[in-house]
């Protein structure tokens, strides 16, 4: 029998962005404020494996003008949502079950187009930490051009997964600074999801033994109970 007591579901409110984060507070969490800040840094790079991932970024993964997308006030509009939490097993099982409710396209982070890079990049360098942001955006057009034909997107992981690293490499133990810091702002060129769920596993090793955490099925027989008390992440 597989239970799912432990998958506690939070929706994460966004705070509004009130403007383009400070260059100091961007460099201290190791986090580029946006497409351009990440964009900048590769052009300047003269890492070799940079400016392979930047061809690739610009030739491959943003093929196309991005095409425009329904309002979110039009009924034609389907729903872009978002799995973040502290197991991706998990996330992947949640999103590919809830993809397939919605008959919508399921999509990972890293994209697919720059996947290739990642076993090449050094543990906690600015470069994987820039691969990751980019990444962001490839993924951001990706859901674009599928929010644009009809399709609902489920999305595993996205800005709050690379926000919690750097948080978590930057203060430790020490106190977090307020929600309402211009930190927890989500760019304003990076789409909003619609709805975010967040998935908390326990850190025990015995206790995710106990608990099935070996099978990445462990959502998909009790699926239903992610469906009530839910709201828009933009609320």
């Amino acid at each position: 029998t597989t239970y799912c007591s432990v998958g506690i579901v939070y929706i994460y409110s966004l705070v509004p962005n009130n403007g383009v984060y400070g260059q100091d507070l961007s460099e201290n969490l190791q986090l580029f404020s946006g497409l351009d800040a990440v964009l900048n840094y590769f052009r300047n790079s003269s890492n070799p494996l940079a400016q392979k991932i930047l061809h690739t970024f610009e030739s491959d993964c943003i093929y196309m003008t991005p095409p425009p997308i329904p309002d979110t006030t039009d009924a034609r509009r389907k729903a872009f949502i978002v799995i973040e939490g502290n197991h991706r097993p998990s996330r992947d099982a949640l999103g590919m079950k809830l993809t397939k409710m919605l008959e919508g396209r399921y999509l990972n982070n890293p994209a697919p187009c720059l996947i290739r890079y990642l076993q090449e990049l050094l543990p906690n360098s600015v470069l994987r930490r820039a691969y990751y942001v980019l990444s962001l955006y490839a993924s951001d057009f990706n859901t674009r051009v599928q929010l644009s034909t009809g399709r609902s997107v489920v999305l595993n992981g996205c800005w709050l997964d690379q926000l919690t690293f750097s948080l978590l490499k930057t203060y430790g133990q020490t106190p977090l600074p307020s929600v309402s810091s211009q930190m927890f702002s989500w760019p304003t060129d990076l789409l909003q999801p619609d709805l975010i769920f967040f998935l908390s596993m326990p850190d025990n090793t015995q206790n995710r033994a106990s608990l099935g955490w070996r099978r990445p099925q462990t959502w998909q027989n009790r699926s239903g109970c992610c469906g009530d008390g839910t709201v828009p992440a933009n609320e």
